[in-house]
């Protein structure tokens, strides 16, 4: 499925609230970049869901792989 979507250009999305700390910093360390947009978690309104995404996008001929942080 990821060779399938990278050949599309898409990119996988995670949601994390503030309470949810660890979860976040793994996902960055996985690759996952914010992309500073919020909204309202579905359920439970009062929280916010950060989004963060991760380009599944091959990389170009000559281009380096991006990789997770540690």
């Amino acid at each position: 499925m990821a060779t399938w979507a990278r050949a599309r250009g898409h990119a996988a999305r995670a949601l994390v609230t503030g309470r949810a700390a660890a979860a976040a910093a793994l996902y960055r360390r996985l690759g996952f970049e914010p992309t500073g947009e919020g909204r309202p978690m579905t359920g439970r309104p009062q929280l916010t869901e950060s989004v963060l995404v991760l380009s599944l996008r091959a990389p170009a001929r000559g281009e380096l792989p991006v990789e997770p942080t540690e």
